[in-house]
């Protein structure tokens, strides 16, 4: 950690959020804890995937249109406790955010994931060598972005017009 580092304790949820579901949200909204800063963090590219992402600033619009209807309280200034930071770093692999909030906000992190996520996700990098809990949450909306994307699952209501205005996912 940086000497002019803040020790901030954070649960970090990362991924692509291309676009945001309802089964975002519901990790999100069950994850906010009044003594930890809830980091949500699109990926600039997700590198397990072959198909490009929308640009990280249409997925952060997407998330901030999703977060205000749904009345979650966020902020892209600054991490506060308590409230979702909606982070714009420059990652593709976990690990390279993670060092990222370690030498900016401290060492107390962990890896938030949504159902059935967890085995995967600890093959992503050594898990063991940067100590960082990974913890699965269960959402009642068993889809991926991938089924939204392909037509299966219908967009959350409030992205539904963006996602039309801005012709993705057609």
């Amino acid at each position: 950690m940086s000497s002019s580092a803040i020790n901030l304790a954070a649960d970090i949820f990362g991924g692509t959020f291309d676009p945001v579901q309802q089964g975002h949200l519901d990790l999100i909204r069950s994850a906010v804890l009044p003594d930890r800063v809830l980091v949500v963090a699109p990926t600039t590219q997700n590198p397990w995937k072959e198909r490009a992402a929308n640009s990280l600033e249409l997925r952060l619009k997407m998330l901030r249109i999703a977060l205000t209807a749904e009345n979650i309280p966020f902020d892209e200034n600054k991490p506060q406790l308590g409230r979702v930071y909606l982070a714009k770093f420059d990652y593709k692999l976990s690990v390279e955010l993670l060092r990222h909030w370690r030498l900016n906000y401290g060492p107390d992190i962990r890896w938030l994931v949504g159902p059935g996520d967890k085995e995967s996700s600890t093959k992503w990098f050594n898990w063991q060598e940067e100590g960082c809990e990974v913890i699965e949450f269960s959402s009642k909306y068993p889809y991926h972005s991938t089924d939204v994307r392909s037509g299966a699952v219908s967009p959350h209501p409030a992205i539904r017009q963006f996602i039309i205005d801005n012709r993705l996912y057609c």
